[in-house]
């Protein structure tokens, strides 16, 4: 597996994770393994089930899990979260919890991508990228709630 770059890094639960670029199968998320910062381990490949995922554009930590913003090439960006709850076996993947936050931008057409995270007044704040005039690039909040919902 060939991945052009390391688009990002981020410290998260005191393990070192990086995503990944990569045009032709999809970008990836990476945890490291080892003491040293040399050895990771894919949390997922292939854009996470989209090809179209090119890269991983943002990584953040926000009230105890990972958020990983994405740029798609072609539709609207995607955005997941972790978390690291334990379930058993003591394996990397058993622990990790997915939640899928979105797959079309929040519904917002023509936002290809999460450029960057913010916390601010204890929201996530979420700054889009767009090919289009109107809407113009957006900045989504997500609300403390237990659902996590974002406007």
């Amino acid at each position: 597996r060939f991945e052009s770059a390391v688009m990002k890094l981020c410290v998260y639960n005191d393990k070192l994770y990086f995503g990944s670029m990569n045009f032709e199968s999809g970008a990836g998320l990476y945890v490291n393994t080892d003491d040293d910062g040399i050895e990771f381990e894919a949390i997922f490949t292939d854009g996470n089930g989209n090809r179209m995922n090119a890269y991983v554009w943002q990584l953040r930590e926000y009230m105890g899990r990972l958020y990983i913003g994405t740029f798609k090439m072609f539709g609207e960006f995607d955005l997941y979260s972790y978390s690291t709850e334990s379930t058993g076996d003591g394996t990397l993947n058993d622990k990790l919890v997915v939640v899928v936050e979105t797959t079309d931008a929040f519904g917002h057409e023509g936002h290809y991508g999460i450029r960057s995270f913010a916390i601010f007044e204890d929201s996530l704040m979420i700054g889009s990228a767009t090919s289009k005039d109107d809407p113009a690039t957006k900045v989504f909040q997500a609300d403390l709630l237990p659902e996590n919902t974002f406007n």
